[in-house]
């Protein structure tokens, strides 16, 4: 899973930038992504989770969804620590 592994290298990046102190400014900038990286996050879940209510028209929902559903999820469980 390529998509996986660059989502989770970006994850390690940004955790890694929000723990440095060794340059100025740094941190507060890396909060600031964050915060932003999480916002869009939510944005794609919500998107998602509702293209995945059932409607009458639909005879059963997309399963092509639960992969970025799962990501979503992971994003923000991990997130949700530092916070």
């Amino acid at each position: 899973m390529i998509a996986d592994t660059m989502v989770t290298a970006l994850i390690n990046t940004l955790i890694r930038e929000l723990h440095n102190d060794s340059v100025p400014g740094r941190k507060q900038e890396a909060e600031k992504v964050v915060r932003r990286f999480i916002a869009s996050v939510v944005r794609i879940f919500v998107i998602l989770a509702i293209e995945m209510i059932p409607n009458a028209g639909k005879k059963k929902p997309g399963s092509s969804y639960t992969q970025p559903l799962a990501k979503c999820i992971k994003v923000c469980n991990l997130f949700s620590i530092l916070s």
